[in-house]
Order: structure tokens, then C-alpha cells, then sequence
């Protein structure tokens, strides 16, 4: 992906990196692990941590600061700091989704894992 001046950026390159090879095998069985990243823009307020913490996959908007995942599916070395980002998030508003190939998707709910360890 290239910017309005044509010039690709380090997280589109990481993006477009990232292939079928990359995932992580499942903890059970014989399929791979695919984690996938949002940002509800209803949600987001803008206060910028989650570009703080995982700076590679997250974007900033120029108008009002709200954020947006620079990829959907999350590199193998980008996952702990894309957790990191959707628990520390004061809005909620990064969804990580985890699914494992030829199953069902798994979607982490960091609001319910944040109470669970309080």
C-alpha cells in the first residue's frame, strides 16, 4: 500500500508481509492461529495510547486523533503489543479476534479480562 506520495511505509510493508507461513500453530490441533485487529470508530475517543504502545499497527487520524488498525491481521511479532494496546484502550474500543484455521472464530473480550483480574 503507498501513501498519497507514493511512498510505502514500514507498517504497510509488515502488513503485506505477513502470509499464511507467518501464523502461529494452534495450541490444539493441526490448524493455525490467525489474530485480527479493529478499532471500533463509535468507541474510539482518541486518546492515543494504542498508538503509543504498538506505534506498527495503528494509525492516527489527522482530524480527530481517532485511531484505526493500519492491517486487520496482526504479525506473529506484533501480537503481545496489539493485547497490550486493547487492555490498556480507557474506551474498550480495540477488538483482537483470535481464530484457529478450520474453526471457529474466537473473539477476546479485554473488558471481561480486565474485571476477571481485578
Amino acid at each position: 500500500m503507498a501513501t498519497s506520495n507514493g511512498m510505502t511505509t514500514v507498517s504497510d510493508q509488515r502488513c503485506n508481509a505477513v502470509s499464511h507461513n507467518d501464523m502461529q500453530p494452534a495450541a490444539q490441533g493441526t490448524g493455525k492461529r490467525i489474530v485480527k485487529v479493529r478499532v471500533d470508530p463509535q468507541r474510539c475517543q482518541g486518546h492515543t495510547l494504542c498508538a503509543m504502545i504498538a506505534h506498527d499497527m495503528f494509525t492516527l487520524s489527522d482530524l480527530d486523533g481517532t485511531s484505526s488498525a493500519v492491517c486487520d491481521v496482526v504479525p506473529p511479532d506484533q501480537e503481545e503489543l496489539v493485547r497490550e494496546a486493547a487492555s490498556s484502550c480507557p474506551e474498550q474500543a480495540i477488538l483482537v479476534e483470535e481464530t484457529k484455521t478450520g474453526s471457529s472464530q474466537v473473539t477476546i473480550d479485554h473488558q471481561k479480562t480486565r474485571e476477571t483480574m481485578s
